[in-house]
């Protein structure tokens, strides 16, 4: 069953510079859905307010435009797997973001695991560990989405691994999993014709009602290469042949989906999301 436009949530990741209900604004002017925004300012590293007038007046505006809860992401900086004393700053960092996405309204909270500084299941026990932490002194329903990663070194690189970060965090059920499909592709997973079988593997080692949103990337890499570069949608090695493939196939079906390519203006965002419902369309017709 391909994706299809009806029932679809698109949005960009913008942030925006005078506030949370700039971020409304531009995501309903560009037909948008749903968003992604930095939970931190990626210059100075201080957490967005989330509280007073600001606040409030996009909960408003999301409710006035059909805009679904929006999401977090942490800066890419964050370490989950860090060690010795550097782990306590970061697992306290985490903390401090879930508590502000919670209360920016947000449905959940998009974080990259970490890298790992020696033996990986070590590694992979101290993100579980910080994870487990934050959801227990972040009370509500926002929950944490850990991106699927390529990078060597870093953690979150295969379905398994993902998996292996959940039963460590105690299994949490606020806790899910975020797919990327530029790092999908670079770490050798997704192979656009086939990406059903993707899906197949994700509801086996995780279960698909954890999988809970998508970033779609294009990305300038081999196939199984290792890390690459993000560029603009339909300009990287998936194409747009690729993606129609993905839209196609059951892997995004019900998915929300941010717009999470290079492209930071809203000009550029509109013709991102433009092209993207395009080829949805197309690809409901074949």
């Amino acid at each position: 069953m391909p994706v299809r436009p009806e029932g679809l949530l698109l949005g960009p990741h913008y942030t925006g510079i005078r506030g949370h209900a700039e971020t409304v604004e531009v995501t309903a002017h560009l037909g948008g859905n749903t968003y992604q925004f930095y939970i931190r300012s990626p210059f100075s590293g201080k957490l967005f307010r989330s509280d007073g007038d600001d606040v409030q007046r996009a909960a408003r505006l999301r409710e006035q435009r059909g805009i679904a809860p929006p999401f977090a992401h942490s800066l890419r900086d964050l370490n989950l797997a860090a060690e010795g004393p550097l782990w306590e700053g970061q697992a306290r960092r985490l903390v401090e973001d879930l508590g502000c996405a919670r209360d920016c309204g947000c449905a959940a909270l998009v974080v990259h695991p970490g890298v790992a500084g020696g033996a990986r299941q070590e590694a992979v026990h101290r993100a579980g560990r910080a994870l487990a932490q934050a959801l227990q002194m972040v009370s509500g329903e926002v929950g944490i989405l850990l991106e699927s990663r390529s990078a060597p070194g870093e953690l979150g690189t295969s379905p398994e691994e993902l998996a292996a970060i959940i039963r460590a965090a105690e299994d949490d059920p606020r806790l899910g999993v975020c797919i990327d499909t530029g790092h999908l592709y670079a770490a050798g997973l997704l192979l656009p014709e086939r990406s059903g079988r993707l899906r197949d593997k994700l509801e086996r080692a995780i279960g698909l009602e954890r999988v809970r949103l998508c970033h779609l990337n294009d990305i300038v890499c081999p196939a199984g290469g290792g890390p690459g570069s993000h560029v603009r949608f339909g300009m990287g090695d998936i194409a747009l042949t690729g993606f129609l493939d993905i839209f196609r196939g059951r892997l995004l079906d019900g998915l929300p989906l941010v717009v999470e390519t290079p492209a930071r203006q809203a000009t550029e965002l509109g013709i991102e999301m433009d092209n993207i419902r395009r080829l949805i369309a197309v690809a409901g017709q074949g």
